[in-house]
């Protein structure tokens, strides 16, 4: 086995469904369920949008080797829309753990909803990037071998998904040292981000493997 197949890591891909079709509480966009006393997350002030709600239960079952985050509930991942890009991740965004079936609560004037669609998950698999610190030798002593097998473990993983959660980054020349991504989201019908084709968001190593969400970073990714 080469260590490309080795570092293969499993993934959720989020797909778009029908609402007649949904058995979780899988969403992009819509409006959070909070509870009570808890503010509508805010960034310089101003209120974020929601972008996503995962539903932890389902993700712990697909990927048991791999989700460190709460096992019940649902996950929910907001972003400040001024969308300023830049070459490294920012902290305009915030994702918090709430219990499930929370009722929604109804959005702050001059919030831009996200019109709500149903994601179902299913388990995949993705591949390391170029840059991923176990490859450095292999890059260094063997590149053409090593983009050979790194090929060959694409054509076993299939084509990335839209939406994922956990894994590696989508985008294998994407460099962010020291982070690891949580959720990326392509844009749906209905979103209105100029030239953002991907939002998605990250964390510190050491805190994904905590299960640690605090800390979380966004990367906007232009076309």
């Amino acid at each position: 086995m080469h260590l490309f197949e080795s570092l293969i890591e499993p993934a959720a891909a989020l797909t778009v469904i029908p609402a007649a079709a949904a058995t979780r509480s899988h969403r992009y966009g819509g409006l959070p369920g909070l509870p009570d006393g808890t503010d509508w997350p805010s960034y310089g002030g101003s209120p974020m949008a929601l972008l996503a709600r995962l539903d932890c239960a389902d993700l712990a079952d697909l990927l048991p080797e791999t989700w460190t985050l709460p096992r019940t509930g649902e996950l929910l991942f907001f972003h400040e829309e001024s969308f300023t890009t830049g070459e490294s991740p920012d902290s305009g965004c915030r994702v918090l753990h709430v219990p499930a079936g929370l009722p929604p609560r109804p959005a702050p004037p001059g919030v831009q909803v996200v019109p709500p669609l149903h994601l179902a998950a299913d388990r995949v698999a993705s591949v390391p990037p170029y840059d991923a610190p176990a490859l450095h030798d292999v890059f260094t002593t063997d590149p053409v071998g090593a983009m050979n097998a790194r090929e060959l473990a694409e054509d076993a993983a299939g084509r990335p998904p839209r939406h994922q959660v956990l894994g590696w980054q989508r985008d294998a020349f994407l460099h962010l040292p020291g982070l690891r991504p949580l959720l990326q989201l392509e844009a749906e019908p209905g979103t209105a981000w100029g030239e953002v084709v991907n939002v998605s968001f990250w964390l510190p190593e050491a805190d994904l493997a905590a299960g640690r969400f605090t800390t979380a970073r966004r990367y906007l990714e232009t076309a």
